[in-house]
């Protein structure tokens, strides 16, 4: 059974998590999957949703889930001079992911605390502060 996080105040609340998938359905799809699963433990779930999205599909799926589980997450524009015109969309999305970062405080703390981030790979670099080139 989960532990549960204690506020200030004293009174018990359940544990909450977020998570920080990329783009492309093989990495959204896992990420939703693991939402329901940790809801099904009662325990508190929201899920970072970059946006613009990449596809489609991505765009149906984000909007089939509850609003209560969804934190939008505008990513911040990337310089388009610096990458060339047939770069990747995903590759590009990992990108604007790793750069947008930093807007992350503000969204996460805007709500109740959170007791685990769960960050899948394109961004995990900001987080472990691994240099890059």
């Amino acid at each position: 059974m989960p532990s549960k996080s204690q506020p200030i105040s004293g009174e018990l609340c359940p544990p909450r998590v977020i998570l920080i998938p990329s783009a492309g359905m093989g990495h959204l799809v896992p990420f939703v999957r693991l939402a329901a699963a940790l809801s099904a433990r009662r325990i508190a779930v929201s899920l970072l949703a970059a946006h613009p999205t990449i596809s489609q599909a991505e765009s149906r799926l984000i909007s089939s889930l509850p609003p209560s589980l969804v934190i939008d997450f505008p990513l911040a524009p990337l310089d388009p001079s610096l990458f060339p015109p047939s770069s990747d969309p995903f590759l590009l999305r990992m990108e604007a992911l790793r750069h947008s970062a930093h807007l992350l405080p503000p969204l996460i703390s805007a709500s109740a605390p959170v007791s685990s981030i769960i960050v899948d790979i394109s961004i995990a670099s900001n987080f472990l502060q691994v240099p890059t080139p």
